[in-house]
């Protein structure tokens, strides 16, 4: 077992940036549902369809981050 703590925080990081990807593309493909999930028990009523879009843009733009992460290899194994 090695006893370097880079091992555990790179591993701490890969699992927070695979959850941060899988929220990301469910925000893309149904912003409405992950809404519905966190949002909706603390709403008056639906928010606009432009707040729906905006979160699908912004969960895009996270999913490019996420691959650039991956792509150029900074939490590769």
């Amino acid at each position: 077992m090695p006893n370097d703590p880079r091992i555990y925080i790179f591993a701490v990081v890969r699992v927070f940036v695979l959850v941060w990807t899988a929220v990301a593309i469910a925000n893309t493909v149904s912003p409405r549902w992950v809404w519905g999930l966190t949002g909706r028990w603390r709403a008056v009523r639906e928010p606009a369809p432009t707040y729906f879009l905006i979160r699908r843009m912004i969960a895009i733009g996270i999913l490019l981050l996420a691959l650039g992460f991956f792509s150029l290899g900074i939490l590769g194994g």
